[in-house]
């Protein structure tokens, strides 16, 4: 899955544009970032990652869409998501974040299910044009996965980009 939905990226990586890509490896949903957190934090954070979990069923995401944030004409982040996301994924967002509002996490602004393909770092008009419009000549594609738990992540920030690594799974309950 994490192949397939790269290599969507393909024709715009081969463009001459300053985008930090994300590693095949490194792609992912996030549900909500946490940004620096104590090591004391940690289990409270895997209590509320088991309880969140619990209360939603396994659902199947399909994504369908290539999209930027904040918009196509000053892209900052290229991403693949879902036309039509399933209800059970904004049920666990939700679930996550009142959880984590009480542990005193700030709230979130919004949520929109998506997989980062990569950060555009450039500012020239004409390299950002140029992704918009390659960009829209990407053939249309649909992939779909199965989801079955949620995984707590640390995030290392290096030169070479981010290394992820799993701290806790939990599985998503059976319906």
């Amino acid at each position: 899955m994490r192949e397939s939905l790269y290599a969507i990226g393909d024709p715009l990586r081969r463009l001459e544009a300053r985008v930090a890509w994300v590693r095949a490896e490194n792609l992912h949903v996030t549900m909500r970032f946490l940004g620096e957190v104590e090591p004391k934090r940690l289990e409270p954070l895997r209590a509320v990652g088991a309880e969140c979990a619990q209360r939603v069923s396994r659902f199947e995401l399909r994504f369908d869409r290539l999209g930027v944030f904040p918009n196509w004409g000053r892209p900052r982040v290229i991403w693949v998501g879902c036309r039509s996301a399933p209800e059970e994924i904004f049920c666990l967002q939700r679930e996550l974040e009142t959880a984590l509002q009480k542990l005193g996490f700030a709230p979130e602004e919004r949520f929109t299910p998506h997989v980062t393909l990569g950060r555009v770092k450039d500012e020239s008009a004409l390299a950002l044009k140029r992704l918009a419009e390659y960009a829209q000549k990407i053939e249309s594609f649909e992939y779909c996965a199965e989801i079955s738990s949620l995984t707590l992540m640390e995030s290392r920030l290096t030169p070479q980009g981010a290394i992820y690594t799993p701290v806790s799974h939990f599985a998503l309950g059976t319906g």
